[in-house]
């Protein structure tokens, strides 16, 4: 078997396989891919009328590989897996959408689980936008306490603007590391794929400025016909409501055309859980993992 290191020019033929089977989590994300293939070795192969991604976990090294595209989970597959690969891996991008036909297929050959860490949190777009609500009444605070003590604009992300992102990247990325933390770098290394690659990967974003600097910025991309991913978001916490303002003028200057807004998943970080549920997601997209049995 031959993998295919990931390129950007492999995003022609992910999305002729997306025409049957669009992507319906973030995990299968040609773009979300690309970005992290250095970090995780991300390789891919076709195995008949199958795409097949494979990578390794930043936390542990171990093998993963995604749910094929173009047709679901299946023995023959399985078997050639382990021919070629041994049991040691996962299968990630399982969805509850998905779980019960893999079950189906081949479910006598996998230990299938929840993954609650991996689960996608989706919104309603309006709601992002207006954040109406007695359950959103904090975050509107927020931003008004921004606008009270701010004069601020928001400007589109272009190709042609996106240097001046550089020294708030910097800065930001320089506060947040930790030694021997190599996390931190390996998310950078991904931010940089996405302004290295804006416009081939349809990339868009925005950015909060006050007198003439980056406070805050988010970039994204159509994940599906209806739903908007957020691949990053950042913000100076010196400004005091800069996330929930980014937030909210992101979705409502870039994404009128779509009905959600899928902000990823939490990893299992507990401040990060708790600041996705305090948005109310109207949607969680249940994600699953086989592991092969012995």
């Amino acid at each position: 078997m031959q993998l295919k290191p990931l390129t950007i020019h492999d995003r022609k033929l992910f999305y002729q396989y997306y025409k049957e089977n669009p992507a319906k989590c973030s995990y299968l994300s040609f773009a979300n891919l690309f970005l992290w293939k250095d970090a995780e070795e991300i390789h891919y192969f076709e195995y008949e009328n199958h795409l097949v991604v494979t990578g390794k976990s930043i936390y542990d090294g171990e093998r993963y590989f995604m749910m094929p595209l173009g047709g679901c989970l299946c023995k023959k597959l399985k078997a050639h897996l382990d021919e070629n690969f041994g049991q040691s891996y996962h299968i990630y991008g399982i969805t509850h959408l998905d779980v019960e036909k893999v079950r189906e297929n081949c479910g006598e050959f996998f230990h299938i689980e929840r993954v609650r860490d991996m689960d996608n949190y989706v919104y309603l777009q309006e709601k992002l936008c207006t954040l109406a609500g007695k359950k959103l009444h904090g975050k509107r605070n927020h931003i008004n306490q921004f606008k009270q003590q701010y004069s601020y604009s928001y400007e589109p992300l272009t190709s042609a603007n996106l240097d001046m992102l550089r020294s708030f990247i910097e800065d930001w990325y320089e506060k947040k590391q930790v030694e021997g933390d190599t996390s931190i770098l390996l998310e950078k290394t991904a931010l940089e794929n996405a302004l290295s690659h804006f416009d081939a990967l349809e990339l868009k974003g925005g950015a909060i400025i006050v007198e003439g600097k980056v406070v805050a910025f988010s970039i994204g991309e159509r994940l599906n016909e209806d739903t908007a991913l957020i691949h990053f978001e950042k913000a100076d916490t010196t400004y005091h409501g800069a996330y929930p303002l980014i937030n909210q003028e992101f979705v409502k200057n870039a994404w009128q055309d779509v009905a959600y807004i899928n902000r990823e998943d939490d990893m299992g970080i507990e401040g990060l859980r708790k600041a996705k549920l305090s948005y109310q997601p109207d949607m969680m997209i249940e994600m699953y993992s086989g592991k092969p049995m012995a």
